[in-house]
């Protein structure tokens, strides 16, 4: 099935951020033998080589685990980058500054990979009065909420978060087309079967194991 958009931003921002994590041992090693290294000549080289070396790359090995938290979701790695996150209206509102842009007057609203990552489908979707493509990937939202201040949305992206059920969702069953939700931890389809106009889903690498929730799927489409 051909990615949209969203996926293909969502891989690559998984790519760059695994990529990023995977350089930092490499980066600190270089900068040890190539910078130190030079300036200090004989024994006192070769402890540069040997003790500091390994210091600095054991150091610098240990700040990247502490900021990050490497989660294997399917075939990409994905980085949770902290344990808390912020609320959405915060990261509205510097997406708004950022892209000189008012929440009111736009269909569509990117706000993926943000950093601190967004935690909280606030009441701040309220602003999107005109949003018609919602995308959220690549945060830590748990639950799927407010959406029914959202009247005109059609595609909603929220892949790559922490969401567990899709509880929230039927508020827009009267106008959602797509959902893009791969890559979280949903288990049960409840309320799909309610969104009357969903045209695709998108749900790889969840946690559906039993055949009585793909049924729900099958008697939304029949």
């Amino acid at each position: 099935m051909p990615q949209s958009d969203d996926e293909i931003d969502e891989n690559n921002h998984a790519k760059g951020d695994a990529a990023r994590v995977s350089n930092v041992s490499g980066d600190a090693a270089s900068d040890v033998s190539g910078d130190a290294a030079s300036d200090i000549n004989g024994d006192a080289a070769s402890d540069v080589n040997g003790g500091a070396a390994s210091d600095i790359k054991s150091d610098a090995g240990s700040d990247s685990k502490s900021d990050t938290i490497d989660t294997v979701s399917g075939p990409a790695i994905v980085p949770i980058r902290r344990k808390h996150g912020i609320l959405l209206e915060k990261a509205l509102t510097a997406w708004e500054r950022k892209y000189n842009v008012k929440a009111y007057e736009e269909e569509n609203v990117r706000i993926m990979g943000w950093f601190p990552p967004v935690c909280l489908m606030d009441s701040s979707l309220a602003r999107l009065k005109r949003c018609r493509r919602l995308s959220l990937s690549t945060n830590i939202i748990r639950n799927i909420s407010n959406l029914n201040y959202m009247e005109h949305l059609k595609i909603l992206s929220l892949g790559r978060n922490q969401i567990q059920s899709l509880s929230g969702i039927t508020a827009v069953k009267g106008t959602l087309e797509e959902l893009w939700v791969s890559h979280n931890r949903i288990d049960k389809l409840e309320g799909l079967e309610e969104l009357d106009k969903l045209k695709v889903i998108y749900m790889g690498y969840n946690n559906v194991s039993l055949w009585s929730e793909v049924e729900r799927m099958v008697s939304n489409t029949s």
